[in-house]
């Protein structure tokens, strides 16, 4: 699909989500922005699905509902600040429009290329505002976005998820521009100098070919393997022979793997100050093990005991069992692992299709989340809803091939 032959839906969920996560500091005509292209996405999906009588709620949407609603409930037992639960909360209403909406518009395998094409062209979208907004004469000089206000991390991330898609599309179709748009999104992820960037793309890329390459195939396997291999050691050895690019990311590297292999006696403050969140972390649930502290009242908590850089955890397995206890963990982390689950069960139907990549993704957040704050991320529940629905068509072919072994017998 490309952008001319986007229908009205996808076109709406294409603008949102230009809005909605694009590398742009806030200010009062793109909040109205914002909002407006959610309304009319919202609109657009909503409307025909129920003048045809196709809306339904799906197990989605259940789902991110009750997490939704114990999270915003937290307002009442929260200890460190009332109203900071709801500091997010516009990111995880759209979240649940979502819920709603995207199942609405997959209703066959197709449909599931078209939409992860589409988010595909946001993420090129996001490309091009990084270039309008940063000189190209800062790129390299430091971490990327951040003399213009845009989180590095949250770029190299964004920036990471594209590497994997048009990675996906280039070894299904072999087309060039696929691998060049690969090559510009992980050089995009290295300059803005984010070392979970570069876990999500090396660990995404072995993953990828685990589970979408035929391996009856041993020459192909071979060359392929090879292939990653040496795309591997060649980016290594650009971070850390280029001058800009050992700059941004490859002191950062060298700097954590050295804290970590000196068990601390090194000095890296990144890695330092995330061990301590997550030790704060790990005292609050000690202390309040069912129902956490609140939602985001992690960094209220920080704030309390007058550490200097006031925060969020870093980790999103602490700061949910910090801030929403094992209830509010265990309501957010059931579709992780019922996907994960469902998907790797059905595995053999996963090769050489899109079912790979949407694995592939299932496996990098629940792993990733061990380094960054998801539960507020549009992209990756965006994401989390496709592989919702690819597994929902899954369900349905088995359906469809146990009812046809019924009429046969």
């Amino acid at each position: 699909m490309t952008m001319k032959s986007m229908d009205l839906k996808y076109f709406t969920f294409f603008i949102y989500m230009c809005l909605a996560i694009a590398p742009i500091s806030d200010n009062a005509l793109f909040d109205i922005l914002k909002i407006a292209s959610f309304g009319i996405y919202v609109v657009a999906v909503t409307f025909p699905a129920m003048k045809k009588n196709k809306f339904k709620i799906t197990g989605l949407a259940y789902w991110y509902i009750l997490f939704f609603l114990f999270a915003m409930s937290s307002y009442f037992w929260a200890r460190y600040n009332k109203t900071g639960v709801f500091f997010y909360s516009k990111a995880m209403v759209q979240i649940l429009a979502n819920t709603f909406c995207i199942p609405l518009m997959i209703e066959s395998e197709e449909d599931i290329y078209k939409i992860v094409k589409v988010t595909l062209y946001v993420l090129i979208f996001n490309i091009i505002v990084l270039l309008i907004k940063v000189p190209i004469s800062q790129w390299g000089t430091e971490r990327l976005g951040k003399s213009a206000g845009i989180e590095p991390n949250t770029v190299g991330i964004q920036m990471a998820y594209g590497a994997l898609i048009s990675f996906f599309f280039f070894w299904k179709s072999k087309k060039k521009n696929n691998l060049l748009l690969f090559i510009l999104f992980v050089f995009i992820a290295l300059l803005s100098g984010s070392k979970k960037a570069i876990i999500i793309i090396v660990l995404g890329i072995l993953v990828l070919e685990f589970f979408y390459t035929n391996h009856k195939n041993i020459k192909q396997t071979i060359m392929r393997a090879v292939f990653i291999l040496v795309a591997i050691i060649a980016t290594g050895y650009l971070i850390f022979n280029n001058a800009t690019l050992y700059n941004v990311i490859g002191s950062r590297i060298e700097r954590t793997t050295s804290y970590i292999l000196s068990k601390g006696d090194t000095f890296d403050n990144s890695t330092r100050e995330r061990a301590y969140y997550i030790s704060e972390a790990k005292f609050l649930f000690k202390n309040h093990p069912l129902v956490g502290v609140g939602l985001n009242n992690f960094q209220y908590y920080i704030g309390s005991i007058g550490y200097s850089h006031v925060a969020y955890s870093h980790n999103n397995y602490w700061e949910m069992l910090s801030c929403l206890g094992l209830v509010g963990t265990i309501l957010l982390y059931s579709m992780y692992f019922w996907l994960l689950y469902s998907l790797i069960r059905n595995g053999k139907s996963l090769k050489n299709n899109i079912g790979s990549l949407l694995l592939t993704l299932m496996l990098i957040f629940t792993i990733c989340d061990y380094l960054h704050i998801s539960y507020k991320g549009i992209l990756q529940f965006a994401l989390i809803s496709i592989v919702y629905c690819y597994n929902r068509q899954l369900y349905k072919k088995g359906e469809d091939i146990n009812e046809s072994s019924k009429e046969i017998n």
